[in-house]
């Protein structure tokens, strides 16, 4: 059974902190009532992985415990609003979220993966067990290159994360910062023909070299396509969360907001098929 978001149970969860990491934070983020996520990533916790929330946006960082020198300069950036984010709680299993970050320097993109178990006695998320966390690259289809936290060194605080994606709204798991509106004549299903690489999905239908890319599309793979504006074409992708993006004829001519995952591609690259 899945619970679509954990804001329905929000208020019995238990915010979860080791005293052993809390006082690096406090160096990191502005306050430490800001910290979202917290790690170390070297064996003796010399290295940590940090989120702060910063007003509306959300920022990564790897730095030394010590001096709080960062690896990332500037931090990964995160906009609630727009990018990706999946947030799930399955009962008896737990919860489970994955957060998008944009890496400005080496334009690409990092998703934090984050795993907390079931209490069966409480009939709720444990925070209070292990918890698991690690960056990774975001294409599935290619080597991951992943940096993982040490055991018994996450904090997650859920306040904080409510509080960031309070406003996100009943949207896609990553989408266009355009509006996407579906008429009959621009809907249909597509085959990508794309090079080995595969080709991008972006959030604009207008992109340039720091506009983010989410996913990527491969040779032979069939998607639904929903909107075209000018050479892009925005595709609605299932992501692993839902089965299928199929429009209802109640969502033609107005806004999506999901379930599906969208973005935008060049048009060149696909074949429609009906």
């Amino acid at each position: 059974m899945f619970i679509s978001m954990i804001r329905q149970s929000r208020g019995a969860l238990v915010c979860a902190f080791a005293i052993l990491q809390a006082a690096p934070a406090l160096a990191i983020c502005a306050s430490g009532n800001d910290m979202v996520f917290q790690c170390a990533v070297a064996p003796d916790g010399a290295d940590q992985i940090t989120v702060c929330r910063d007003g509306d946006m959300a920022f990564l960082s790897r730095h030394t415990r010590d001096t709080g020198a960062m690896y990332y300069d500037p931090p990964l950036t995160m906009d609630p609003t727009r990018d990706y984010y999946v947030e799930e709680v399955t009962e008896g299993t737990g919860l489970s979220i994955a957060m998008g970050f944009w890496d400005p320097n080496r334009d690409t993109a990092a998703i934090l993966q984050f795993r907390a178990g079931w209490d069966d006695e409480a009939d709720d998320v444990d925070l209070n067990g292990p918890m698991e966390m690690w960056v990774q690259s975001p294409d599935w289809q290619q080597q991951v290159d992943q940096v993982l936290c040490r055991p018994n060194t996450v904090q997650y605080d859920p306040d904080v994360m409510f509080d960031l994606t309070l406003d996100r709204g009943p949207m896609g798991h990553f989408y266009s910062t355009e509006n996407i509106l579906p008429e009959p004549s621009l809907v249909g299903r597509a085959r990508v023909s794309a090079p080995d690489d595969g080709i991008a999905v972006y959030s604009s239908s207008q992109p340039n070299a720091s506009t983010p890319r989410w996913a990527r599309l491969y040779d032979g793979w069939d998607v639904d396509v929903i909107d075209r504006m000018g050479d892009f074409s925005a595709v609605a992708l299932t992501q692993g969360v839902v089965s299928d993006c199929v429009l209802r004829s109640d969502e033609l001519f107005q806004p999506y907001i999901g379930p599906c995952s969208t973005g935008w591609v060049e048009t060149k690259y696909l074949e429609m098929l009906r």
